[in-house]
């Protein structure tokens, strides 16, 4: 004698049935009439925003690097080179550039993306 558990014979009397077409109500068979006057409810226009600048070409992009990031190394070498002056050269850039990069990256690229995108929108104005 074979014995089935209960969750599978609760799984086989809840199963989808073999055509869900023939279950549906008959209400969302029923077509729905377009309205007699379409502009009566279109949503009124909307004024388009402007145009966003696009993205900065690679020549101008590593111009904005240039500009970030040579006289924020030339600043910390001035300032810490001093007190880095016994330190090897190798743990002496990471140094340098662990101080380097959140300062470019966080605080100088997002002000010379505003200053571009003014720019760039001065100029197509």
């Amino acid at each position: 004698m074979k014995r089935t558990s209960a969750s599978t014979t609760a799984a086989a009397a809840t199963a989808a049935p073999a055509n869900p077409a023939a279950t549906a109500a008959p209400a969302a068979l029923a077509v729905t009439a377009a309205p007699a006057n379409p502009a009566a409810t279109a949503t009124p226009a909307v004024p388009a925003a402007p145009a966003a600048p696009r993205p900065p070409s690679q020549h101008t992009l590593a111009l904005m690097i240039w500009i970030a990031v040579t006289p924020t190394l030339l600043a910390i070498n001035l300032l810490l080179g001093p007190l880095m002056a016994g330190i090897p050269v190798v743990p002496r850039t990471i140094i340098t550039v662990t101080i380097a990069v959140p300062i470019v990256i966080y605080g100088l690229m997002p002000v010379l993306h505003m200053l571009r995108r003014r720019w760039a929108m001065s100029r197509s104005s």
